[in-house]
């Protein structure tokens, strides 16, 4: 928690920062510190002094640039800032002072690459990119026809320090890079999927009830008659619905009558098998799609859960009681309507009849 913490103090959170300007205060940082390094190679390599102060006033502005990034939001500013200096400053700097192309300065060229392909998109990014390799280009010029302006290192072993070193910093600044955002992907593809799920779930289901909706359980449906069909087996339906509700949310309050429903919908679960497809058809009815079940096994069902029904009880405390009524019907070659047609009539039916009970509604081929 604590290097978390730390870690959001020094680069910025999500919530306030992109991921570029959050590496982009990465590479600030991760500049201070091989920008410090490097002046304490070149103290002990005995380099000329002006390596150390050019290494230590980089040290500075790379620390500006930090603090007009992170805390002033300065985003634009600090980033041109850096890349003007390190394309026009400190890349020639590099190349002269650290022996040209025989020196360890080329492997960091990659690394600003790198750096701007992070930090900017379309035009701005390929026209850095191009800036950077014609001053890269200017350089080797200059070396090939001038090569007494590049200064060269004093000693065989001070060069493969030097260019061993370079190699390493580099190296792992590209490969810490690519961890970035490697794990920055990972969380947010992770994000993206929770997403994209609870949006399919909200698609799909009843926000209070978690069951099927209206829309999906017509899809179900449709699927369950195309087996039905196809395979020549049952299919049946069981239309519920829950007698006098509207007295439960009017004397108990609307919290009390969704517990209510909630607890309905459990009793739904434990008591239909695996197979069967359970949905909150509309308000206070319910639809269970029975798959390879004849007209007297969803009866037997229905019966079952009508009994559980009325000798439960409901509420947080156990106060209510509730009844529902059934109406039940198999498929024997209708149409997706027709079929629904057919469970609605039978629901009609028991509750006309005086509820709390189960009637059966055959279905008309067409």
């Amino acid at each position: 928690m604590l290097r978390h913490h730390i870690i959001q103090y020094l680069l910025g959170n999500s919530r306030d920062f992109d991921l570029q300007y959050r590496v982009f205060n990465f590479y600030c940082l991760l500049g201070l510190v091989v920008s410090l390094l490097a002046a304490v190679s070149a103290y002990y390599l005995d380099l000329v002094n002006v390596i150390i102060y050019f290494l230590l006033i980089f040290s500075v502005f790379v620390l500006f640039c930090w603090y007009l990034s992170r805390f002033r939001h300065l985003f634009g500013l600090s980033t041109f800032l850096a890349i003007s200096v390190l394309v026009f400053g400190i890349t020639p700097g590099l190349w002269i002072l650290n022996s040209g192309s025989t020196g360890g300065s080329q492997y960091f060229f990659i690394f600003w690459g790198i750096l701007i392909c992070s930090i900017y998109n379309g035009w701005a990014r390929y026209t850095w990119l191009v800036t950077l390799f014609t001053v890269i280009t200017a350089l080797m010029y200059i070396e090939y026809y001038h090569p007494a302006m590049i200064v060269t290192y004093t000693s065989r072993s001070t060069r493969y320090f030097d260019v061993y070193t370079s190699n390493i910093v580099a190296t792992l600044s590209i490969t810490m890079i690519f961890i970035i955002y490697t794990n920055n992907y990972r969380r947010e593809h992770e994000h993206v999927k929770k997403y994209a799920e609870r949006l399919e779930k909200m698609a799909l289901t009843d926000g209070l009830t978690g069951l099927f909706n209206h829309n999906h359980l017509h899809n179900c449906l449709k699927y369950e008659i195309y087996k039905a069909e196809r395979y020549k087996r049952s299919l049946s339906l069981i239309m519920i619905d829950t007698d006098y509700f509207k007295k439960v949310n009017d004397t108990y309050g609307h919290p009390t009558g969704n517990l209510v429903l909630s607890q309905f919908v459990n009793i739904l679960r434990s008591n239909t098998r695996t197979s069967d497809i359970i949905g909150r058809y509309g308000g206070d009815e319910f639809l269970i799609v029975c798959p390879e079940t004849d007209l007297d096994g969803t009866i037997s069902i229905t019966e079952k859960l009508r009994t559980i029904v009325e000798a439960a009880s409901f509420g947080s405390s156990g106060q209510i009681r509730m009844t529902i009524s059934c109406g039940v019907t198999t498929w024997n070659g209708q149409t997706l309507s027709q079929i629904i047609e057919a469970v609605d009539q039978a629901l009609y039916a028991a509750k006309k009849a005086g509820r709390n009970r189960v009637e059966i509604y055959a279905c008309k081929t067409s």
